[in-house]
């Protein structure tokens, strides 16, 4: 059964850049043409031809040709022609506004040609394509709908020169067109086939489909011109041509299909006669596995497959096998499915498939050992007892073509060949072992003895190397160890000390800035008390003695803050050599003096101080300590946008002296509490050298015998409690 699709339209709205798009959908694989027929002299214009591949629907063969028409005004004869046996119509218009009188001329000319044919409007099924969207002043759809489209017909949006919306309306069309078919002849289809998909149909389009590639540029249609004449006089004579031109294009089409048979059949010939040649002359089966691999997919084209043989006489352990995995998937399936494949191969001779429709338990279970897997071929390969001695497999993946039933037969006649390759090695293996076993024994036993105090004598000097590479390799290690952490607890006190020395500028900034302003207040007053006498002057020294006191308290605060940098950043020079003793109260009161401008703009600061004995320990690194844990706690306010409160409690016991900050904070994420101490590992993302203060603050105290501990809800707020160890002496006292 024949069948046509017209696609109709004014001239140059697309439609052969609609069907060469089309070519590169429905032949991915570059093997048919796209036609282009015209007269001998050039006098007559030409249409475009495209043959579908031959298909089975409704238990009748099917044959499309996808035509064109000639746009040109002096062409109606044999657009006439063209849309007398149309069973389905694809109108391309174009949907710039300048070309919108063409458009309503040839919808004009397509209704009355049908009705000069006496067929009625409803009885083809039209769909519409509004092409060249990607112009300027395109027509919206919905107006250019309402303008062309009778009824209900379907509407699509395409740029042919780019295939876009053409895929989309070709198979809208192809639905409608074997839909049409079956109602208008009786045809049954198969149950899958009713909706009448052309992805059910059409192999290579569906492929083509799945893959997405469908919306490329189509691939150039080459040298595609048959030229045959035409005569130009009478209705008649351009439908005979027009239906010549058909004949011809469909001829010459299945005559090249033929020619491409013969030339694979020749091909596959030539290629299993030099696999043959390979696999009788080859003497080990791991040689004969890799000629198999090697040929099968040189032949096929495919991109994986596989060889596996088994043992025989060893109850079928598997005896050796090559594949492009590494290991072969079929090996890795679950036991059931397994067994129901080796049932397969015994009970099988010729190819067995696993897709989607048939084997679908043995492609479901390829598919759980390798999920690039959208399909296999097994090829049983059997010796003379018949059961399978192992199978070639060919693996392909979603965008890799089904195998053809040339490739197929070619993969059993390979099978064959390595039945006879098998058997020949087996004897060859026979041969050798029994010639090994008429060896002398002293001989053998000579030979093994000196093998193996070669193998000794190597191996101890192996060893002795190993181990000196060993030793060396771990005191590099070691030694990068120590300069790492050197290096982490060197950049955490660099952050620490540029926190420390943002939060003093911070705090010596105001109480600077105001003695600035009291000093030109003194000058202003004592100009004017150069001038005044009486009680005038003595109210002015007043006022002045009130400045100079106000410039002694901010400088006082000015060395309050400088004194608390210098206890937290550095003991004195002159307490070197002295026991290093540390006081957590003055500590934590050192930090809330360089911290109070900023705890003032976020925060409620509530101190809780307990009676705290000495502590010993350098008190630079753990009165850094005490400001990384506040500074943790205002930044954690800071964070959340809103005004917060912090509790700094102090107390001692028998386990040792103990801070506790709390704060109300954003709290802290689970999956980073258990690792909050860990080198990098932060809530400040974004911050060069976050993530280093809680590490090195947990490594001083770890020097000094103390431990922190972090608890922490998110959105909640964090509380980190600060354990010191204490001296004998204190802890008694405590």
């Amino acid at each position: 059964m024949e069948a046509r699709i017209l696609y109709w339209g004014p001239s140059a709205s697309g439609k052969t850049e609609a069907l060469t798009a089309l070519r590169a959908v429905l032949d991915p694989g570059g093997r048919g043409m796209l036609y282009s027929l015209a007269s001998e002299d050039g006098s007559t214009a030409y249409f475009d031809v495209l043959p579908v591949e031959e298909f089975r629907f409704g238990g009748q063969r099917m044959r499309v040709a996808v035509c064109a028409v000639p746009g040109s005004a002096d062409r109606a004869p044999e657009r006439r022609a063209l849309l007398r046996d149309a069973d389905a119509i694809v109108f391309l218009a174009d949907a710039h506004r300048a070309a919108l009188a063409e458009n309503r001329a040839s919808a004009q000319e397509l209704e009355s040609t049908l009705e000069e044919l006496g067929r009625r409007r409803n009885e083809t099924p039209v769909v519409w394509c509004f092409n060249k969207q990607d112009g300027d002043e395109v027509i919206p759809t919905r107006e250019l709908r309402e303008m062309l489209v009778p009824g209900t017909d379907p509407v699509y949006e395409t740029i042919a020169t780019t295939s876009h919306g053409i895929f989309e309306s070709f198979r809208e069309t192809f639905r409608l067109l074997l839909q049409n078919l079956a109602r208008r002849h009786g045809l049954e289809p198969e149950p899958e086939d009713r909706d009448g998909l052309p992805e059910q149909l059409l192999p290579q389009l569906a492929r083509q489909y799945g893959s997405g590639n469908g919306n490329g540029h189509a691939r150039p249609a080459g040298d595609r011109t048959l030229q045959l004449p035409v005569p130009s006089d009478g209705m008649a004579e351009p439908e005979r041509a027009v239906e010549s031109m058909l004949l011809m294009a469909q001829q010459h089409a299945a005559l090249a299909e033929r020619m491409r048979q013969v030339e694979a059949r020749n091909t596959e010939l030539m290629a299993v006669n030099r696999v043959a040649r390979s696999i009788l002359s080859a003497m080990e089966i791991d040689n004969l596995l890799v000629v198999l691999l090697d040929s099968t997919l040189e032949r096929l084209r495919m991109s994986h497959a596989g060889v596996v043989i088994f043992d025989p006489s060893n109850e079928g352990a598997l005896k050796t096998h090559v594949t492009g995995f590494g290991r072969d998937p079929a090996l890795a399936i679950a036991p059931q499915a397994a067994r129901k494949f080796f049932d397969l191969l015994r009970d099988s001779d010729g190819p067995i498939p696993a897709d989607r429709e048939r084997n679908r338990d043995l492609y479901d279970a390829l598919g759980h050992v390798d999920s690039r897997i959208d399909g296999a071929i097994f090829q049983p390969v059997k010796m003379h007892h018949n059961a399978p001695s192992g199978w070639i497999a060919i693996y392909r993946f979603a965008e890799e073509e089904k195998l053809s039933s040339q490739g197929l037969l070619f993969l059993s006649s390979i099978a064959r060949l390595a039945s006879l390759g098998l058997d020949k090695i087996a004897q060859f293996d026979a041969l050798a072992r029994d010639r090994e076993t008429n060896e002398a024994d002293a001989q053998e036993l000579t030979a093994k003895l000196e093998m193996a105090q070669a193998r000794v004598r190597a191996l101890n000097r192996g060893l002795e190397s190993r181990v000196r590479e060993r030793t060396h390799a771990v005191e590099e290690k070691l030694a990068r160890v120590r300069k790492d952490a050197a290096e982490s607890a060197h950049r955490a006190r660099m952050r620490g000390m540029a926190s420390l020395a943002a939060s003093f500028s911070e705090e010596v900034g105001k109480p600077v800035s105001d003695v600035a302003g009291r000093l030109d207040e003194m000058r202003a007053r004592l100009e004017d008390l150069r001038g005044a006498s009486g009680e005038d002057a003595e109210v002015l020294v007043d006022a002045l003695e009130k400045l100079v006191d106000k410039c002694v308290r901010a400088v006082e605060r000015v060395g309050g803050v400088a004194s608390s940098l210098t206890r937290v950043t550095g003991r004195d020079e002159g307490d070197e050599g002295d026991e290093e003793i540390f006081s957590l109260n003055a500590a934590v009161a050192d930090a809330v003096t360089l911290l109070e401008r900023r705890t003032e703009g976020c925060a409620e600061l509530d101190l809780r101080l307990g009676k705290i004995p000495e502590i010993p320990g350098d008190e630079t690194e753990l009165s850094q300590v005490v400001v990384a844990v506040i500074t943790n706690a205002l930044e954690a306010i800071e964070r959340t946008g809103r005004r917060g409160k912090i509790t700094i409690t102090t107390f001692a016991d028998l386990e040792g002296a103990t801070l506790r900050v709390s704060d109300d904070g954003d709290g802290i994420e689970p999956e980073l509490l258990a690792r909050i101490c860990e080198p990098f590992v932060t809530t400040k993302s974004g911050q060069p050298g976050a993530g280093l203060g809680l590490h090195a603050a947990q490594s001083a105290l770890e020097a000094q015998g103390g431990s922190i501990r972090v608890k922490s809800r998110a959105g909640e707020g964090t509380s980190a409690s600060i354990l010191f160890a204490l001296s004998p002496v204190s802890a008694a006292r405590t």
